[in-house]
């Protein structure tokens, strides 16, 4: 879910970059929108298109209640965030070092000059998309797919045993810690 948010949030943000102005704000409007939207409407459409009686079921079967609908659903909740990391950055780009040598287009100009620029960034990116893959139960919950928070959150809720619960939920701290720890060192943004 953390790759496919990232993968996500990189085309977005480039399209986003390269759009014409009308465009662009579009764009940048509707993944604010998405960043902001709850889990479960996302889950609620999801679930009346490919659910048991779904709208699309009868056309494109598709299992609602699998886990690599819960991947598609949870990458989707994060690409927002990645593409706004990006976008950002790619925005105090020097577009003046573009301009100094005409013939470097394309390609060239994606390795040798926006690569080296993006690429502290796309990894705080990917960070922040494992994250929130990593804490998220909603979704998983709501499509009955058995993850690592859901089993914590049931500990919790359900059992009351707040310190099973932080027994078996640490590396849902650690993790993220850990990547913050790595990626404070670095100038990204």
């Amino acid at each position: 879910a953390s790759l496919l948010a990232t993968v996500s949030g990189v085309v977005v943000a480039l399209a986003i970059h390269l759009a014409p102005r009308i465009v662009r704000a579009l764009l940048f409007i509707g993944t604010i929108a998405a960043a902001v939207t709850p889990a479960f409407l996302l889950v609620n459409l999801w679930l009346e298109c490919f659910g048991p009686h779904g709208a699309w079921q009868a056309n494109l079967p598709f299992d609602a209640f699998s886990l690599p609908s819960a991947i598609l659903l949870v990458g989707l909740t994060a690409w927002p965030w990645v593409t706004l990391l990006l976008f950002h950055s790619w925005s105090r780009l020097d577009l003046r070092v573009l301009e100094v040598e005409p013939q470097l287009t394309g390609w060239r100009a994606i390795r040798y000059v926006v690569w080296p620029a993006v690429r502290p960034t796309l990894g705080l990116a990917g960070a922040v998309a494992l994250a929130l893959a990593l804490n998220q139960f909603d979704i998983p919950t709501l499509l009955q797919v058995k993850v690592f928070p859901s089993e914590v959150w049931i500990r919790f809720n359900t059992f009351l045993d707040t310190w099973g619960a932080a027994a078996v939920g640490w590396p849902l701290i650690a993790v993220p810690s850990v990547l913050l720890l790595w990626l404070s060192r670095k100038k990204l943004i």
